[in-house]
């Protein structure tokens, strides 16, 4: 066993290549690596509505819903995983949310546990519990155009 004051970490910094993706650059990088995302989703929290823009052309605007009480976190967070099939947590009734686009959103030192997903119930006004809520028929569409890695700004 080798005493914890032996040991010694040694990083080394190399500048990211052209094709890291910028989800994986240190967060002093990423700000410009976003300015450079040709892809990008914004949720707007007063109109209730998701835009999917391409090289700053729109290519969806999407009804939405998102958290009741300022549930939904304001900020821009990549997109880190695609689950076709997806289920809410436990304490939130396990219920199915397909077509889900998970976010890395981080407070406090916690993941905290955000997607955009199908649901059944999409109101006009706010009313999950943090998550973005899109119909059955348009989830489809964004799940199939975003990708891992795709800022989500809320604002």
């Amino acid at each position: 066993m080798i005493p914890s004051c032996a040991l010694t970490l040694t990083l080394a910094i190399t500048p990211p290549s052209v094709s890291q993706p910028w989800w994986t650059l240190p967060m002093k990088q990423v700000p410009s690596a976003i300015a450079k995302a040709t892809r990008t989703i914004r949720i707007d929290l007063k109109t209730q509505t998701l835009t999917a823009m391409e090289s700053g052309k729109v290519v969806l605007t999407l009804r939405c819903c998102t958290g009741k009480n300022n549930a939904t976190p304001k900020g821009t967070f990549p997109i880190r995983q695609k689950l076709r099939y997806n289920r809410a947590l436990p304490k939130y009734g396990g219920a199915p949310i397909p077509y889900s686009l998970r976010l890395d959103i981080w407070r406090k030192g916690r993941r905290v546990p955000i997607a955009i997903h199908a649901y059944k119930s999409v109101p006009k006004v706010p009313s999950s519990h943090g998550c973005i809520r899109l119909t059955y028929e348009d989830a489809p569409k964004l799940f199939a155009w975003a990708e891992v890695g795709v800022p989500v700004t809320i604002e």
